[in-house]
């Protein structure tokens, strides 16, 4: 039988704390606050135009957004 090594150790170190001043964490907090903050705009315009807008209408705008994203979220992994 022939074992194959990695050179490379596969023990992790999960002990280690988040280290929550790295500039990766902040930019993540920062964007993860600001897009929080346009989805509950958008949620709460959406609410109050209720009224104006059918329901229909409405959903296909979250519909499209939500399109929008997928697709956003697809070509950046690819």
């Amino acid at each position: 039988m022939f074992r194959f090594h990695s050179r490379r150790s596969t023990d992790t170190n999960n002990d280690e704390p988040i280290v929550e001043g790295h500039p990766a964490f902040r930019l993540g907090t920062i964007l993860g606050g600001w897009l929080t903050a346009r989805e509950q705009r958008l949620a709460n315009w959406l609410n109050q135009a209720q009224h104006r807008i059918s329901f229909q209408l409405r959903n296909a705008l979250l519909g499209l957004i939500g399109l929008f994203f997928l697709l956003y979220f697809i070509a950046l992994l690819t």
